[in-house]
């Protein structure tokens, strides 16, 4: 029961919240049609548009064909795409309906058009305001338990906190061994073994077991499947798969026979011709706002410290192939060795560097260059290593020959891409995460691109840039 009222009041939740996006984009197109002076004034005023009221239902009718109500699996990049994707074929249908019916002229085109290009970009950004504000209030999907008490099953439960809100709410633990009983995991007790599980759970009403056991045999599997499907109306697999992604990959039944379809989309060179042109496009659409930007910020830099305006450094490329990343200049400049005695001098920013290749507070900074690191807006002259083809705007985080080494065997995935002005790195802490977490990143990005991806880390990018976060 509990499984459906969760579900039930989270695809409420959402649409409403769909519903009043819809109506507020195109009355928000209304209202800005009317202060529009270059086109006539309108013929009929809004009570004229009533009538298109019952069609707003189009929007929830398709995003419950693409599984959005609730969506508790989602992940962001696949709910972005489909609801994008839904909005675009429903503002058609309105469009083609007004058509057919004649009615066309009845209604102002820059407010059926206006209000769908509201709708398509307000309405992605509402469902991930709504998720984190459900999630904070402290939302989450039904009860499960969860045997295994090892790395698999941490990480499974590390991913569902990640989640907004988390699809299941795991109540209990039970270890393969007995003697593993009695820790807390994330705060959830580990209270018993397999054998007890079925009867815990089916005394508290919980309908959903998760299995995260590496190393057993599939035999072991199917077997402990079946016997968890006696008293659990779901039950979740979690295969041994470790360094394998998730992201497209299908499961395909071969004659009964289970078979997973892994592809990594960045080797087709079609996607690497379309991740070119997206390049290419943002440049253009950037170029006209940064260039006069680019000017304030070189007569700034000539008026502090003089020349050289520009910085330019070394970084790995595609393919492994060594380029030259441009910079504005942000610090004084000093040769290594003087460096190496102020990191010698304090102890504390050595570690410091050792771990982020960056410091909070660097002596060699300049006023402008604080500015400018806050900002990110160091990194504009960057769109030359763009239209170059040495860079794309989305993409793992350039690095330097002595960072190889902390990549290992994962340097081989970085080299498969162009690194990036943005990437997974810096909307998702910057400078604040740890060395290995941004290797992590890295390889995640490429093993698991899609266009989509793209486009949330660049929406996201826009609100880190904002808050500064991990920035210095």
């Amino acid at each position: 029961m509990r499984t459906q009222q969760t579900a039930r009041a989270f695809a409420l939740a959402l649409f409403f919240s769909d519903i009043l996006v819809v109506l507020g984009s195109f009355l928000l197109a209304y209202e800005v049609r009317k202060l529009l002076p270059l086109f006539h004034p309108l013929a009929h005023g809004i009570e004229n548009y009533y009538r298109l009221l019952p069609l707003t239902l189009v929007w929830p009718l398709l995003f419950l064909r693409e599984g959005l109500y609730p969506g508790f699996w989602l992940p962001r990049r696949e709910e972005l795409r489909r609801s994008v994707s839904a909005s675009a074929l429903a503002g058609l249908v309105i469009m083609s309906g007004t058509f057919l019916t004649q009615t066309g002229l009845e209604f102002s085109r820059p407010i059926i058009v206006g209000g769908w290009i509201i709708a398509l970009v307000a309405i992605p950004g509402m469902r991930f305001v709504l998720r984190k504000i459900l999630t904070r209030r402290g939302l989450k999907g039904p009860g499960a338990i969860l045997l295994g008490a090892g790395d698999a099953a941490r990480t499974f439960i590390d991913g569902l906190e990640r989640q907004n809100p988390p699809a299941l709410s795991v109540q209990a633990i039970f270890a393969p061994e007995p003697d593993q009983a009695g820790p807390i995991i994330n705060g959830i007790p580990v209270i018993g073994t397999p054998s007890q599980a079925q009867a815990w759970g089916h005394a508290r009403g919980i309908d959903t077991a998760v299995i995260a056991l590496p190393g057993v045999t599939s035999e072991e599997s199917a077997s402990l499947v079946e016997e968890l499907s006696k008293s659990f109306a779901t039950v979740i697999l979690i295969p041994d798969l470790e360094g394998i992604s998730p992201a497209f990959t299908d499961v395909i039944d071969m004659q009964g026979v289970l078979v997973l379809r892994l592809r990594r989309n960045l080797t087709l060179r079609w996607n690497r011709f379309v991740k070119r042109i997206l390049d290419l496009f943002l440049l253009l659409l950037f170029s006209i706002v940064f260039l006069p930007v680019g000017g304030l910020i070189s007569l700034s830099i000539l008026i502090e410290t003089g020349r050289p305006i520009f910085f330019r450094h070394a970084r790995i490329g595609f393919r492994g192939k060594t380029f030259s990343l441009w910079k504005f200049r942000t610090m004084v400049e000093s040769t290594a060795q003087e460096f190496a005695e102020q990191l010698a001098l304090h102890p504390e920013l050595h570690d410091e560097w050792t771990a982020h290749q960056k410091l909070r507070t660097d002596p060699r900074l300049t006023f402008t260059g604080r500015l400018l690191r806050r900002f990110s807006l160091d990194e504009l002259p960057q769109l030359w290593n763009v239209l170059k083809g040495e860079m794309s705007f989305v993409g793992p985080r350039p690095i330097i020959d002595e960072e190889i080494p902390k990549y290992g065997k994962n340097f081989s995935i970085y080299v498969q891409v162009r690194p990036g002005l943005t990437g997974l790195w810096q909307v998702s802490g910057r400078s604040n995460l740890p060395y290995a977490d941004r290797v992590w990143l890295d390889t995640h990005y490429v093993r698991n691109w899609s266009i989509w991806l793209d486009i949330v880390i660049l929406i996201r990018t826009v609100w880190v840039v904002l808050a500064g976060v991990g920035a210095y």
